[in-house]
């Protein structure tokens, strides 16, 4: 782990730098090797304190900032984004791997069939439900954050999908009365 430095308006004692790498290599568990840190440390208007924290690894880059009224309690936040993105990061590719390592074919299908129901003009008639379109869903394997991700980058109204945690077929829908997302999940 090679770490740099850089100070604005501000003097880096060996001990804050003890704490320092400290805390990184507490976070470096997450990243692969080579790794490549860039800490800047800077005294704003003589009473905030900035740190920026920037990480460069074999599978990406991760930069955090915090300002607070102390320059321990700026590095220490400011660490603990870096490896909270590290962590999520690491999660989502080890579990990217464990996806990839099943044998679950991907063509899976799940029909959908839309109701249509015909009201006829008299009162004693009783109305009648039909199939009158069939339509075939792939099912793929996500993460509810990535089903999340892909149902509000596409236009559709909801997404069939396998969890990749649980093996379930699960349905994300929005919901209409706040926004926010459904999902219902199956039994057995």
């Amino acid at each position: 782990m090679n770490i740099d430095y850089q100070t604005k308006n501000f003097q880096l004692s060996d001990k804050m730098q003890g704490y320092i790498e400290g805390l990184l290599d507490k976070a470096s568990r997450f990243f692969e090797d080579p790794i490549e840190i860039r800490v800047t440390l800077e005294e704003a208007n003589g009473h905030r304190f900035i740190t920026d924290v920037h990480a460069s690894h074999r599978h990406g880059s991760f930069q955090s900032n915090y300002e607070a009224e102390h320059m321990y309690d700026a590095i220490h936040h400011a660490v603990l984004r870096l490896e909270k993105q590290a962590r999520r990061s690491r999660k989502k590719f080890i579990g990217q791997r464990r996806r990839a390592d099943r044998h679950v074919t991907e063509d899976l299908h799940w029909p959908v069939d839309v109701l249509h129901r015909e009201t006829f003009q008299k009162e004693a008639e009783v109305t009648e439900e039909r199939v009158v379109e069939s339509t075939r869903l792939p099912i793929q394997t996500l993460l509810v954050e990535d089903a999340v991700e892909r149902l509000e980058s596409e236009s559709r109204q909801f997404l069939v999908f396998r969890d990749s945690e649980s093996g379930e077929v699960n349905v994300l829908y929005q919901r209409a009365e706040d926004g926010h997302y459904g999902l219902l999940r199956t039994e057995g």
